[in-house]
């Protein structure tokens, strides 16, 4: 989809995502039985292109961008490269939550639980995150603790 990937690097992109799909390790495919058609209530692809990237998972509605990562994430080179990774998606306007494949193989239902946490607690952020207020981006901050902390 050109409206997350770069046009001119979208077709290897694409190509390398659905090479991913189909090599999908054990943690990415029980974490996309629990994400696929809508269980959370919001859609999720799986191994799709954003930028110069390939997210294992993605929230568009909600921004949201689940990484699963594998023994190699914790030596030095590759958490550098994660760093940066994670900052360039972060300035593309997504938030990123990590998963370790242990986390996963070790207690799923934990790792849904806190993907179904973020999304209840950014629920506000997501209607205000399309700015039809034109607001600052403090504004929305400051909007959205307001809406918070208000009993309804």
């Amino acid at each position: 989809m050109f409206k997350t990937a770069h046009p001119d690097r979208y077709d290897i992109l694409k190509r390398n995502a659905r090479e991913g799909r189909k090599k999908a390790t054990l943690a990415e495919k029980l974490v996309w039985e629990e994400l696929r058609k809508d269980k959370l209530g919001v859609s999720f692809r799986r191994q799709h292109p954003i930028g110069d990237y390939i997210a294992d998972f993605l929230c568009y509605k909600a921004r949201l961008i689940i990484e699963i990562d594998g023994k190699y994430h914790e030596e030095t080179e590759q958490a550098k490269e994660d760093s940066i990774r994670t900052n360039d998606l972060k300035s593309l306007g997504y938030n990123i939550i990590r998963f370790t494949n242990n986390e996963i193989l070790d207690s799923l239902e934990k790792v849904i639980e806190k993907i179904k946490q973020y999304m209840a607690e950014n629920e506000y952020e997501e209607v205000l995150s399309r700015n039809k207020f034109n607001l600052a981006n403090d504004e929305i901050k400051e909007t959205i603790n307001l809406f918070k902390e208000t009993e309804f």
